[in-house]
């Protein structure tokens, strides 16, 4: 993926991180993928980081924040 930084942030540790411009680097990562152990690696930490985004645990941060601003005096 990327480097820009909203990609960047969304795949943390779960993914290969590259600069968008660097054809090399692209090229290096994609044959990085073709080691079984790296993409089965990837593969594990990109399944455990989706859970992050379950639209249901974003709704229930929102209410958590909403319910401790509304505490707020």
């Amino acid at each position: 993926a990327s480097t820009a930084p909203a990609v960047a942030e969304v795949v943390d540790t779960a993914g290969v991180l590259v600069d968008p411009d660097d054809v090399d680097a692209w090229a290096a990562a994609f044959e990085a993928l073709s080691d079984t152990g790296s993409r089965d690696e990837l593969i594990r930490r990109g399944t455990q980081r989706a859970e992050a985004f379950v639209p249901s645990k974003a709704v229930d941060a929102l209410v958590a924040l909403w319910v401790s601003c509304a505490r707020r005096p």
